[in-house]
């Protein structure tokens, strides 16, 4: 591993204009310098660079970084070798901290993990207990052909076997316990996924990264993953994605199932463009990667009532949806994907999953046809509160042409007047604030549909403008959970916890590629080289802070007013209770900063 002075080095004496220039030719725009993409072919220049920041962006195909960044994305190197080819172009002599010759710190890592890659493979193809996994694998229908292209291995039920042999190779226990292969014990390393089917997960760059263990004989739990590493993120990892790609752009959509076994019968059928998340609900990072193919997302969920409890949860992404189309795909007959072909067979669960891809729902309609089932509406007081239940859903949609057609929609479906519905959308809940209120001010940013993103990505520009004099303000009235942007979520807590640490930009893109990699770097390169045209800055920043605030606030009491209803429904008036005494602190909070 390369020390941080030798990096650090290494971007004194490396300038991102010079070495853009050799790629591209750029011409000075305000600030800025720009110039035609030299990662994507394009006519009119979209590529930008900040000199003073030392980062660039393309707001055409997203690519975005430092120099390190520029060196991977147009050299496809990794980082390491990014650090070798500019400290030989700076004339910068590299230290290395500790580690063999040839690897840094993180490549011994990822070694590590695709040695045990191949190992798992070996021992389910070669050993006795190997056949009993692939009898398993085959009545699952999942054919040798999928066992050797998803790279499905076993991990042998002795607990030392493949870590025994990664340290016989050469690796260290430190490199085993970080990747996540081996546990310690009192009784020394041990494997972790003892006797499981092995299915490798990689990254989008496909650098195996972690694994998901899956019990075939007995014994729970019956699914395990790889836990959060530096390299396993769930918040940012998608299985198949590395595969899937490819046929996401061509097809222009994508299917996000539940499990790896789902993804592996879809492929089966003749349907590429699927992924899983990793027992876990999806992000902005995942929405955020996935948008780079294609705005078209179906959620894939079996009809019982597991899966339909998990496509509920489609409510938590309405506000993130503004920008995608997403749809509900439901698997009829209670079966998960890998069911339905295993049931119907390949050509003719293709048709149906074809079919119910073009009659699929928006996910708005999908969450609000779902909760309207509850109510009688032909009984007045159902009606009203199933009113008030739409009116709920509809707050979280932040565009208001999009919320505007809604209204009509459901308005129509209830028999009541539009203006009851959008009454009821702008009135506080349960409480009065005689106030101001911010979020029906007018502001000097745009509140059209991108205001959430707009809002969190300007809060960070202007922070770094002018970062001593505003981090101290910024930390004292938010909170990380105040933003829904996943990744500008760890920027915050990581400046809350240490704020001097981070009051330079680099050292902020540093600390991202670490935690999530360089996904996340090109993801937010866009935020620090887009120019500002506030003319005001101090008091825009400090209605951006009040914004934040305020709008997480309602969003909470509109959650809590839906668990109101929820309980009141069952008779837990407990609960109810519980939720409306938050409710009034929430308000209480809302006057003080009035």
């Amino acid at each position: 591993m390369y020390s941080e002075k030798d990096i650090q080095e290494i971007k004194n004496r490396i300038n991102i204009v010079d070495l853009a220039s050799q790629y591209t030719s750029l011409k000075s725009s305000g600030r800025r310098l720009r110039g035609l993409c030299p990662f994507h072919t394009e006519k009119t220049p979209s590529f930008y660079i900040d000199p003073e920041k030392q980062l660039y962006h393309c707001f055409g195909c997203g690519a975005g970084g430092d120099i390190f960044d520029f060196v991977m994305d147009m050299e496809k190197m990794s980082f390491n070798e990014a650090v070798e080819y500019l400290a030989d172009r700076a004339g910068v002599t590299l230290t290395r901290i500790s580690g063999k010759p040839k690897f840094s710190e993180r490549e011994e890592v990822l070694k590590s993990l695709e040695r045990a890659t191949e190992l798992y493979r070996i021992y389910l193809l070669k050993s006795p207990e190997g056949k009993k996994a692939i009898e398993y694998l085959l009545g699952r229908n999942i054919t040798l052909s999928s066992i050797k292209e998803f790279e499905i291995g076993l991990s042998p039920s002795d607990e030392k076997i493949i870590t025994k042999k990664l340290i016989s190779e050469g690796f260290k226990e430190k490199h085993l316990i970080e990747s996540g292969i081996a546990i310690k014990t009192s009784h020394g390393l041990i494997d972790r996924f003892r006797g499981r089917i092995i299915f490798p997960i990689r990254d989008i760059k496909n650098n195996v990264v972690g694994f998901g263990g899956r019990q075939f004989l007995s014994g729970d739990p019956k699914y395990l993953n790889t836990p959060e590493t530096n390299f396993f993120k769930k918040s940012s990892l998608l299985y198949n994605l590395n595969r899937a790609k490819k046929y996401i752009a061509e097809s222009n959509k994508v299917i996000i199932v539940e499990g790896y076994t789902d993804v592996i019968a879809l492929h089966q059928a003749g349907i590429p463009f699927v992924v899983a998340t990793l027992g876990t609900a999806l992000t902005d990072i995942h929405l955020n990667i996935l948008s780079r193919f294609t705005e078209n997302i179906y959620l894939a969920f079996d009809s019982d009532a597991a899966g339909q409890k998990a496509a509920e949860r489609g409510i938590e992404l309405i506000p993130k949806s503004t920008k995608l189309n997403i749809k509900v795909i439901i698997v009829p007959e209670g079966k998960d994907p890998a069911e339905f072909v295993s049931h119907y067979g390949r050509e003719k669960a293709r048709e149906i999953i074809e079919k119910l891809i073009l009659e699929a729902e928006t996910l708005e309609d999908f969450v609000l046809t779902k909760r309207l089932s509850e109510f009688d509406i032909t009984n007045p007081k159902e009606k009203r509160a199933a009113a008030e239940k739409v009116a709920e859903i509809l707050k979280l949609i932040d565009d208001p042409i999009i919320r505007e057609e809604y209204i009509k929609k459901y308005a129509n479906y209830l028999s009541v007047e539009e203006s009851l519905l959008r009454s009821k959308i702008k009135q506080s809940a349960w409480y009065n604030i005689n106030r101001r209120s911010v979020s029906n001010s007018e502001h000097s940013f745009n509140r059209g549909k991108d205001s959430i993103e707009e809002a969190e990505r300007h809060f960070f520009k202007l922070l770094f403008s002018d970062y001593e004099k505003r981090v101290k303000k910024a930390t004292e009235i938010l909170k990380p959970e105040y933003f829904e942007d996943d990744i500008l979520k760890l920027i915050f807590s990581a400046i809350i916890q240490d704020s001097k640490k981070f009051s330079n930009v680099q050292l902020l893109i540093d600390k991202l590629r670490l935690e999530l990699g360089e996904e996340a770097v090109r993801n937010i390169s866009e935020i620090f080289i887009s120019e500002s045209s506030f003319e005001d800055d101090e008091r825009i920043f400090d209605e951006i802070i009040v914004y934040l605030k305020e709008r997480f606030v309602r969003k909470r009491i509109a959650e809590l007013k839906m668990k109101i209803f929820e309980a009141e429904s069952r008779g837990d008036i407990k609960t109810a209770q519980s939720c409306l005494v938050e409710i009034q602190k929430l308000a209480e909070s809302l006057r003080k900063n009035s």
